[in-house]
């Protein structure tokens, strides 16, 4: 399940290649830092449109990471860490 509930917070990366944040929530943006599978992020917000990736359709998040405040997309994002 993904971050769709649009709650800001504690979250966690479920991408099992790792999370890309970008400075500009889409996929055409540059990508800052790759974030590994189990990292927790915090959620700031969420941009008002989704975009389908890979079939998968959710809106970006804006979201803290260590030093890194960038966006990427939510479908990854859960309350529980990957097992």
């Amino acid at each position: 399940m993904f971050a769709d509930e649009r709650e800001k917070g504690k979250y966690f990366v479920t991408a099992k290649q790792g999370l890309n944040i970008r400075p500009e929530p889409g996929k055409g943006s540059i990508v800052i830092v790759k974030m590994p599978l189990g990292s927790q992020v915090e959620v700031l917000e969420y941009s008002k449109d989704e975009e389908e990736i890979d079939g998968n359709k959710a809106p970006w998040a804006k979201l803290k990471y260590k030093k890194y405040t960038g966006w990427a997309f939510s479908y990854y994002l859960s309350k529980e860490a990957p097992k």
